[in-house]
């Protein structure tokens, strides 16, 4: 008797079709993805602060500088300790400077978007920078809202089950006009734990990462986008096709 009733529990949960992930919040999400592709010529600012639990304020974390034309990017990365990384691109080519006497500057291949090319901009890199996926545009719905992550929106705010990122929120007024985005980062922190359970504390609820974005009125100069080392910097050119 009770076998056959775990076996009619089993087969009706068989039956029942498995829940629909809600993806309401789609067409907000491609709107904000739509505009931030779109944002060409232009300089900026991002702005980042972050915290470590659900008790402490946020604390500064740096700032990003950039500039922006067709696949052609600056950034200019300040850390809140002082030291800095350049980063440019002209389409072709990619330069990485950590500004550091110790180290060369790094020239290498672009590989169609800045987040391909460059290593520490992207996922689970050192520096990455989701607006920077915003604004490359085509890998942001693939990498941070695939099909199965759920997707909402609600009075100008839209809210992704990631998968990369853990929970996370993006901000934004009118027709898709991004203000800032914030996650908690869940998914890399309880990975660090268990790759460096010594050196890193297992993480804790309400911690936050927030990057907001700034729009200044002036354009890129002519030499913005030179993948050019400052004089007399060693360069390490690791480009297969160098020019």
């Amino acid at each position: 008797m009770l076998t056959s009733l775990i076996l009619a529990v089993a087969f009706q949960a068989a039956k029942e079709p498995p829940k629909a992930i809600d993806r309401s919040g789609e067409p907000a999400l491609k709107q904000v993805i739509a505009y931030m592709k779109g944002l060409d010529n232009v300089h900026g600012a991002i702005v980042r602060s972050g915290r470590g639990d659900a008790v402490t304020p946020m604390y500064p974390d740096g700032k990003v500088e950039f500039w922006r034309h067709g696949a052609s990017f600056r950034f200019d990365i300040s850390f809140y300790w002082g030291d800095g990384l350049l980063i440019v691109t002209d389409g072709k080519a990619v330069l990485t400077d950590t500004q550091s006497e110790g180290a060369p500057v790094t020239i290498t291949d672009f590989d169609k978007t800045l987040a391909k090319s460059c290593a520490t901009l992207a996922i689970n890199g050192d520096n990455f920078m989701p607006i920077l996926y915003l604004l490359e545009g085509n890998d942001f719905m693939e990498k941070m809202a695939p099909k199965e992550a759920a997707v909402t929106s609600n009075a100008n705010t839209i809210h992704i089950d990631s998968k990369a990122l853990g929970q996370t929120t993006i901000y934004y007024h009118g027709k898709g006009v991004f203000d800032a985005i914030e996650y908690d980062n869940m998914p890399w922190q309880m990975e660090q734990h268990k790759k460096y359970p010594d050196w890193t504390d297992e993480p804790v609820p309400g911690s936050l990462t927030r990057s907001s974005l700034v729009i200044y009125g002036d354009k890129p100069g002519r030499r913005t986008f030179e993948v050019k080392a400052g004089k007399g910097r060693e360069v390490s050119d690791n480009r297969k096709k160098k020019g």
